[in-house]
């Protein structure tokens, strides 16, 4: 009888500690969102909308501004093509070296701060050459863009994965909206090339803002060894397209 009531009282007490251990240090469930992350998913948010809207605030009068600088339709096409050039030239190789060493944060803020060059080039840029690398440069900085999604995402719970690349989107259309309708305001305020320098502006804000953010360290984050076969592995994956599709349809609500 001695004995049976030691044993009880040996399990008992660990199963008691651990209960009070867990009402002490309040442990939140698993789908919740902690403070800490949500002031970084105020600060991305804030920052993914500053960044696109100054990714756009020029867009709607620069095939106009381009025709003003080189005059010939064939320059003003080259020039806005590199937008797109680079951004899709650069997109994945930043991703395999981001995975590859870590450096998250170093190549967001890299990014973020190509868009800045890219308009302020463009801004006083007077020939073909410097308007086409100005817009190189800004393509450039959104092959950037998925890292932020991902680092994003990894401040939500793996199964609220989806709502943060819809939010994250939001962000990225309201950043649009708003730019491109101050586009013919700031020209007749200043000029085209303020809406150029305005727009780097802006990209500095969101640059400071992404480097102010401490990262998490997760597996969604850290080093990974990366091959042609992982590579290949993620074209067939359906979290991935069903990510890449719900990004695409929301933000080309605003194109």
């Amino acid at each position: 009888m001695h004995t049976r009531l030691v044993l009880e009282h040996t399990i008992h007490v660990p199963l008691l500690s651990r209960a009070r251990a867990r009402q002490w240090t309040s442990e939140r469930p698993s789908n919740t969102v902690s403070s800490v992350n949500r002031k970084r998913i105020f600060a991305y948010f804030t920052a993914s909308l500053l960044y696109w809207a100054a990714q756009y605030i020029y867009v709607p009068t620069l095939p106009e501004y381009v025709k003003t600088k080189v005059g010939s339709l064939t320059a003003v096409g080259l020039v806005l093509s590199m937008y797109g050039l680079w951004s899709a030239i650069l997109r994945i190789p930043t991703g395999i070296i981001v995975d590859t060493t870590g450096r998250t944060k170093t190549f967001l803020v890299g990014g973020f701060l190509l868009s800045v060059g890219g308009a302020f080039v463009m801004g006083r840029g007077g020939s073909a050459g410097a308007l086409i690398f100005g817009r190189a440069l800004t393509g450039a900085s959104t092959a950037t863009w998925v890292p932020v999604m991902v680092v994003f995402a990894s401040f939500f719970p793996a199964e609220k994965t989806l709502f943060a690349t819809s939010l994250l989107a939001i962000s990225t259309s309201l950043g649009q909206v708003i730019a491109t309708g101050s586009t013919g305001f700031l020209n007749r305020l200043g000029g085209y090339p303020l809406a150029f320098f305005i727009g780097a502006g802006l990209a500095v804000i969101a640059t400071i803002l992404i480097a102010s953010v401490r990262l998490p360290r997760t597996d969604r984050t850290l080093p990974r060894m990366v091959s042609v076969r992982s590579i290949l592995a993620i074209f067939v994956r359906r979290d991935v397209f069903m990510l890449a599709a719900s990004f695409d349809v929301v933000t080309r609500i605003c194109p």
